[in-house]
C-alpha cells in the first residue's frame, strides 16, 4: 500500500505517537540526511491519518530527532 493508492483508511479509536532518534554515522553526510528527512516529513504530512510529523537535527549530538502522531493503525499502514 502507498499513500497514492491507499483508499480504505478508517480513523482509529485512539492516537498512536512515535518518538525516534537516528544517530548520524561519524562520516555521514549531514546535508544529505537533512534533505531526505525533509522529504520524508513533507510526504508523511500528506498521508491520510497522519496528524503531525516533525524532525529536528542536533548538531551537538549528531542525531535526527523525530516525532509522529497518527490516528490509529490504518494511518500507520498508510504511511509505510
Amino acid at each position: 500500500k502507498s499513500v497514492a493508492t491507499y483508499t480504505t483508511f478508517k480513523p482509529g479509536k485512539g492516537f498512536a505517537s512515535l518518538f525516534y532518534v537516528h544517530k548520524m554515522k561519524p562520516d555521514g553526510d549531514e546535508a544529505e540526511a537533512k534533505k531526505h528527512f525533509q522529504a520524508y516529513t513533507d510526504a508523511a504530512r500528506k498521508a491520510k491519518g497522519h496528524m503531525t510529523v516533525s524532525h529536528a537535527y542536533s548538531e551537538a549530538t549528531k542525531e535526527m530527532i523525530c516525532t509522529d502522531v497518527m490516528n490509529g493503525t490504518d494511518a500507520m499502514d498508510n504511511h509505510i
